[in-house]
């Protein structure tokens, strides 16, 4: 008994007034081979279509392995063999092969498709040759091999052998019934001999008769086509086939992304000049404070999770980075006591620094001398009129609220500068934070386990107990022994409680240990006290921020391979700007920038419209393999990114050059003196207002084309 993997019940297709089919049944098994057969116009490609999804203009019902067909076709795929191949062009073969399995997640290796492509026929030398350089034969091939790398269970060919000879015609053929094993195929031919030589179920649509046959055709050496390769949830899979489609799209358009390039160029130099030169005498740019802190950039986590030592010690391998400053956390509000007077200290109002010499130009201090030890204090100007503390060495207390901890602190300065938020800083010891931290673990009495989503923010629920112990050789009822420090189990009075909401190896937010940490829960033991059991329990305290100091301005693309590593630049340098007379030509310039503006807008809409128009085919084929519409929109608004970032390159390179052309052809030399860094400010703004514009632009534009039904765009 045959298993059918694809039901058709009650299909009716018709166009106009000409019905195609009325309540048509049809099964279709899997291992097998199925043709359809029949006079051209009988429906054959069109009922293929209809299977793929890509024709959803029918009546009847669809299952695919007992599931609804639209549901199927969300969480699955199946690939469709054309007759004219549609393959991406001006593409080296191997890579249309790993562009087809990257846009579904497979990310396969050039060792996997040659191994592959070895078992049919493919040399090494077809595989790396461009697939407009192919003939039809080894074109068809390629389409068949980017088919069965994807580890489709379904196959559909649409007349696979319509456009080649009878020697490939019965190779392609014998391939196809290699394909069988854990596949469903299914062949639209006019060849009714291949059919009878090789079909396990031939349905001719003409005269509406479904026929099992034998295959004459015996494949006992049927070998395994298949890679081993699992589909893996990676944004950066999905990102690898960018530059190769770029590359494409830049062979084939070249003379159309040159002129966006020159439009690009020419309208960023006239705004942003015009900007420049009407922005009046002189240009003053703001020097780097270090009071400012223009070079700090602040490292967090989030929900609480701790810097590991390993992560900052690779962080001071940087060279980039000059020094770096841990932040420990506050879970209690501080409290200063000087006499009979009593201040809290607000979070934000507290900097975690060290008795470092660093420091000594970055504060601006009452009396000259900078010290802090983790018995000391250097008070805001604020806090100490507060406290009412007007000199030095004087001595106060600092309380932790909620617990009977005091430090005595020594006032070893009065800081007199604010941060560049407008708040002013009392400053303690990054240390003494620690110890602090040390102390409210300790009266810490309550554990808790916090779902969280995909990105580990955002609170779902939470499962409390009321103690945490070390792991030692407990009895597991369920699952298994923790391994690692990642690792938990629960007793089974809390498993007991919140059985509806616990789920194995997926990932919580632990609570109340001296640091939040990301843990899974991996198994349960006998103990009916609430309790979480831990193989390590960490006692010392991580920072759960870390200040940077850089000159580097690329310093918040660092990589790093922690998922919860943010990092931000804590301010920008201010750049001051004088405006400038109202000339009649500095208004010709301003007037001229609006029509570059305009006339900008008009060339990038109608050489966008050129491009969509002659990449409707390669759209449709990226629809075709399941790609995302937004992935392959992204794909393709990528070009037009890297040609944005070509114009900025330029940009920068002819930016001052420009600048001194027109300023002397105005006359202005007496008016203006040139900030060289300023310039290139401007120019990066206005590059970036028409990158947006044309992208916005070039979006527009495409997303209707993105929408198409893959058909309609395959026969473009």
């Amino acid at each position: 008994m045959k298993e059918t993997m694809i039901k058709l019940r009650n299909i009716s297709k018709s166009f106009g007034k000409q019905i195609l089919y009325e309540d048509l049944d049809i099964d279709l098994p899997e291992n097998k081979i199925t043709f359809i057969v029949g006079r051209s116009g009988s429906g054959k490609s069109t009922l293929l279509n209809i299977i793929s999804g890509m024709d959803s203009d029918y009546e009847g019902k669809i299952t695919i392995n007992d599931q609804e067909h639209s549901k199927w076709l969300t969480n699955n795929h199946m690939d469709y063999i054309f007759q004219s191949f549609n393959l991406l062009s001006n593409i080296k073969a191997i890579d249309t092969i790993k562009i087809a399995n990257q846009v579904i997640n497979r990310d396969i290796t050039n060792d996997d498709i040659q191994e592959l492509s070895s078992k049919i026929s493919i040399s090494n030398d077809q595989l790396n040759n461009t697939i407009n350089n192919l003939s039809g034969g080894e074109q068809q091939r390629i389409a068949i091999l980017r088919s069965i790398s994807r580890d489709s269970k379904i196959i559909l060919a649409d007349e696979p052998t319509g456009n080649l000879d009878q020697k490939n015609s019965d190779f392609v053929f014998e391939l196809f019934a290699s394909l069988k094993q854990g596949r469903t195929v299914v062949i639209v031919s006019h060849d009714l001999a291949a059919a009878q030589k090789y079909a396990d179920l031939i349905i001719d649509l003409e005269n509406n008769v479904i026929t099992e046959n034998q295959p004459k055709f015996n494949n006992n050496d049927c070998q395994d086509l298949t890679i081993k390769t699992q589909k893996t949830s990676n944004f950066i899979t999905k990102l690898k086939p960018t530059l190769k489609l770029v590359f494409s799209d830049f062979k084939k358009k070249w003379f159309q992304f040159i002129l966006i390039i020159l439009t690009f160029l020419v309208g960023i130099q006239l705004v942003s000049n015009s900007f420049i030169f009407a922005s009046g005498a002189k240009l003053i740019q703001t020097k780097n404070d270090k009071l400012a802190n223009n070079d700090l950039y602040i490292a967090s986590k989030e929900n609480g999770i701790g810097f590991s030592n390993q992560l900052i010690y690779q962080l001071k391998q940087d060279e980039k980075i000059k020094f770096i400053q841990p932040k420990y956390q506050l879970k209690n509000e501080l409290i200063l006591s000087y006499k009979d007077i009593n201040i809290s200290l607000k979070n934000n109002e507290i900097k975690q620094i060290s008795n470092n010499d660093f420091y000594k130009d970055r504060i601006q201090l009452s009396d000259e001398g900078f010290s802090l030890k983790t018995n000391e204090i250097i008070l805001s100007k604020e806090v100490a009129n507060k406290l009412n503390i007007t000199q030095n060495n004087v001595m106060l207390d600092l309380f932790v609220e909620g617990t009977n901890n005091k430090y005595p602190l020594k006032v070893t300065n009065i800081s007199t500068n604010s941060s560049i938020n407008g708040i002013s800083y009392t400053y303690l010891n990054a240390d003494l934070i620690k110890m602090i931290d040390v102390e409210s673990y300790k009266s810490s009495k309550s554990f808790s386990l916090t779902k969280v989503n995909k990105n580990h923010v955002g609170l779902i629920y939470s499962i409390d107990a009321f103690n945490i112990v070390k792991y030692d050789s407990q009895p597991i009822i369920q699952g298994k022994k923790p391994t690692n420090s990642n690792e938990i189990v629960i007793s089974n009075s809390l498993y007991e409680r919140n059985k509806n909401r616990i789920q194995f190896n997926k990932d919580y937010l632990l609570t109340g240990l001296i640091n939040n940490k990301i843990v899974k829960i991996v198994g349960i033991t006998n103990d009916e006290t609430p309790t979480f059991y831990q193989t390590n329990i960490n006692t010392t305290p991580l920072p759960i921020g870390l200040e940077l100091y850089s000159n580097d301005n690329l310093l918040t693309t660092l990589n790093n391979n922690d998922q919860y590593f943010n990092i931000y630049k804590f301010s920008n340098s201010v750049i001051s700007r004088i405006l400038a007379s109202n000339s009649k030509s500095i208004q010709i310039l301003v007037y001229a920038s609006v029509g570059i503006i305009l006339l900008f807008l008009l060339i990038i809409t109608v050489i966008s419209k050129l491009i969509i128009d002659s990449k409707k085919k390669d759209i449709g084929i990226l629809k075709v393999l399941k790609a995302k519409v937004g992935w392959a929109l992204f794909y393709h608004l990528a070009t037009f990114i890297l040609l944005s970032f070509i114009t900025l390159l330029l940009t920068l390179m002819v930016s001052n050059g420009v600048q001194n052309i027109v300023l002397q052809n105005l006359g202005l030399t007496q008016y203006l003196s040139i900030d060289e860094s300023f310039t290139l400010l401007i120019s990066c703004v206005v590059w970036l207002i028409f990158s947006l514009l044309g992208i916005i632009i070039y979006s527009i534009i495409s997303i209707n084309t993105f929408l198409k039904n893959p058909l309609w765009l395959l026969n473009k």
